[in-house]
């Protein structure tokens, strides 16, 4: 069984604030802090100032998003628009990634 990796608040939390808010996944930031991601979801239960920093810092990088996307949608971005109301509404069936290449293809094919 491997030794457990030392966890070090200055560190992590600095590791933290230089890659969530970019939109990392937990395997990004593990892989920034040189851990596996089972250290950084070990640390996220054990470790609150921790798991408070990776949530807000992921709440920012969404906020983010949210704003970009209505943005889009407010333009007339038909794609942005589909997303948006099909994440909002609940009649709506949320789109997915696939959805989205299918509908630029059948787009370049005059469809």
């Amino acid at each position: 069984m491997a030794r457990p990796t030392v966890y070090d608040e200055s560190t992590a939390l600095a590791a933290v604030a230089s890659v969530v808010d970019k939109g990392a996944t937990m395997g990004q930031i593990a892989a920034a802090m040189t851990v596996s991601p089972a250290t950084v979801y070990d640390w996220q239960r054990r470790h609150p100032e921790f798991c408070e920093a990776v949530q807000a810092a992921r709440a920012t990088a969404d906020s983010v998003i949210e704003s970009n996307l209505y943005a889009a949608a407010c333009s007339g971005d038909l794609a942005a628009v589909k997303v948006w109301l099909s994440n909002r509404s609940p009649v709506v069936t949320p789109m997915t990634p696939n959805d989205l290449a299918l509908e630029k293809m059948y787009e370049g094919l005059g469809m």
